[in-house]
Order: structure tokens, then sequence, then C-alpha cells
């Protein structure tokens, strides 16, 4: 990875390399290991962005900030009787209320976390009225099965309020004769899996970073890219 100065003509560059035992050799000219060089490494990414661990003891003092500078939100959480981490859920008070003015076609979604306990972040995405992509709400689950998933599409029944009469008859007719799964063809005139694919490309190293650090990354970025950012 090369930095480059902003101001024109100026030659200032950094020059990072993931070459983390090479790099850290030739710099103290002494040899190293590499699970040395590594555990030194998560040391100082330990002290700058804190650890896995305390990311997830952060989560409940993350949800009320959340909240608290975002009235209207809608943010839950479980924990087992012994407070280990299972789910979370997350939707800004903006796409509640945008969502009122997006086509009724929801794209859901898995992506696999990186960071050293792994789990899954969940999302519901949509298009707005101008044809671009309109992320709804995101849920970290520690694994993805039918009882994540469950639980992701109850919270997100929250949010799809006013067309549940909607949702109702879809689901009294069977899912045969509109789910996209049984559809050979661009049912709707919307590419849901292109919708899918966007978040995955768009935030490939979010998902290495702990928790708090991860959602609070994602929430940046799709607030910036409802605003044109």
């Amino acid at each position: 990875m090369i930095l480059q100065c902003a101001i024109e003509n100026c030659k200032w560059s950094l020059r990072a390399s993931c070459c983390i035992h090479g790099d850290r050799s030739s710099w103290v000219l002494t040899s190293i290991s590499y699970q040395k060089a590594w555990c030194a490494r998560e040391a100082v990414l330990n002290d700058i962005r804190k650890s896995s661990v305390e990311s997830y003891k952060m989560l409940p003092r993350f949800a009320y900030i959340l909240e608290l500078n975002n009235p209207s939100s809608v943010v839950e959480y479980k924990v087992d009787v012994d407070s280990r981490f299972h789910y979370f859920f997350m939707i800004l008070s903006v796409f509640t209320s945008g969502w009122q003015h997006c086509r009724p076609v929801i794209s859901i979604d898995g992506t696999s976390m990186e960071n050293k306990y792994g789990g899954t972040l969940l999302s519901a995405s949509t298009s707005n009225v101008n044809d671009q992509i309109f992320h709804l709400a995101f849920c970290v689950v520690d694994y993805e099965n039918n009882s994540s998933w469950t639980w992701f599409c109850n919270q997100l029944k929250r949010i799809i309020d006013g067309r549940n009469k909607v949702v109702m008859e879809l689901e009294s007719i069977g899912f045969a004769k509109w789910s996209r799964a049984y559809s050979p063809r661009r049912r709707y005139n919307v590419m849901t899996t292109n919708i899918s694919e966007s978040l995955n490309s768009a935030m490939p190293k979010a998902r290495e970073l702990p928790i708090c650090l991860m959602l609070e990354g994602v929430s940046k970025f799709v607030v910036a890219l409802s605003l044109g950012g």
C-alpha cells in the first residue's frame, strides 16, 4: 500500500507492506520469528483499536451511544445466561424512514467475519426510487444457522410495519408463486444478488476489525453511500 501527499507536486509518500516478518527483520537488522512478529503486530493493534474481547464487552455501551445519537433507530442484542454474545441487530433511523419510499423487494445475505472470534454479518438491502442500493439493516451473529436467521428476520419485520398486510398475503399464497428461489428469470426486474455482493466487495477490510469498530465502519459507510458520498 502506498500513501501519497494530497498537495500538488509534493514528493512525500509512505509505503506499507503486508510482509510482517520480512519488514521487521530488515528494520531492526536482526532475526525474528514470524510468530514473534505477529504477536508484536497484534499487541500494537490491540493498543490502537482494543482487543476483540474488549470490543464485545463494549457492545452495550455502543448500542446506547448509537441510540442516543440516532433517535428512533432500532438496536437489539442478545446474550446467553453467562453473558456470552449471540446476536446484535441495528438499523439507523434514516433507513427506517427511507424504507417507506423503496421498492418492496428486500435482499438478505450473510458474509463471514474475519476477526479473532469469527461470526457472520447478516444484511438486508433494497433499491430506492432511483434504482440505487439502499442498505436497511445489519446483524452480527455468532453462527449462521436457522436460529440466527429467524432472530434477524423477526427484528427486520419491525421496520416493514405498514406493509405487513402485503407480507401476510404473500405468505398465504405460497412461496412458489413469488419467491425468486422458484423463478428462472429476473423476477421483479431487481438483481438482488448484485445488491448483496456490493457490500461484501466494498468493505473487505472492515470484516477483520473488532465488532464495535466494524459496526461503526459499516454505519459510516452506508450513511455516506446514501448521501452520495
